[in-house]
């Protein structure tokens, strides 16, 4: 195999999709659906890769509410977003874990988390859009926790590629 096929965005919570119909891995429910999509990358001779992301503020979907490090909108006519208590901080860290696992059952060979384009995490690394006071609100910190999070064996395929890139916030 030389190619590589990634399916990206694959949100890791309900209320992380970036707008209706995208793909999710946040229930055991979507395992199978991407096993076949991976069986298929793979009988056209591609490694198979997953896109494990969160939008965060950015969420396009009316019913559901945003999440974001703070409470501050993405832009005029979004809605304002819950900032994140520690414990959902948490949560969300374990969700990628769990996601992360979830995409090794599937049979996925690369995995990468998404940390650009202004989504969750990208929010996480950005002065604009992080406003707080804790240890959150150190950059690195979440870089750290998030590594060391998925570098868990639960996490890993042991067969595939990590990939966990942190990209520049959009200001």
């Amino acid at each position: 195999m030389t190619f590589t096929s990634c399916i990206t965005a694959l949100a890791i919570l309900e209320n992380g999709m970036i707008g209706p119909g995208d793909l999710g891995i946040w229930s055991d429910e979507h395992v199978l659906g991407l096993m076949r999509l991976v069986c298929v990358i793979h009988k056209m001779g591609a490694y198979a890769g997953a896109q494990l992301g969160h939008a965060g503020r950015m969420l396009g979907i009316d019913g559901l509410s945003p999440v974001a490090p703070s409470a501050i909108p993405f832009d005029d006519g979004f809605t304002t977003p819950n900032p994140l208590g520690e414990d959902e901080i948490f949560s969300v860290i374990e969700a990628f874990r769990i996601a992360a696992g979830r995409a090794r059952d599937a049979d996925f060979d690369v995995l990468e988390i998404h940390t650009a384009h202004g989504y969750l995490l990208n929010k996480f690394l950005s002065p604009l859009a992080n406003r707080r006071n804790d240890r959150w609100g150190v950059i690195m910190k979440i870089a750290t926790v998030f590594y060391d999070t998925l570098s868990m064996p639960s996490a890993q395929s042991g067969r595939g590629l990590f990939l966990l890139e942190f990209h520049p916030p959009i200001i």
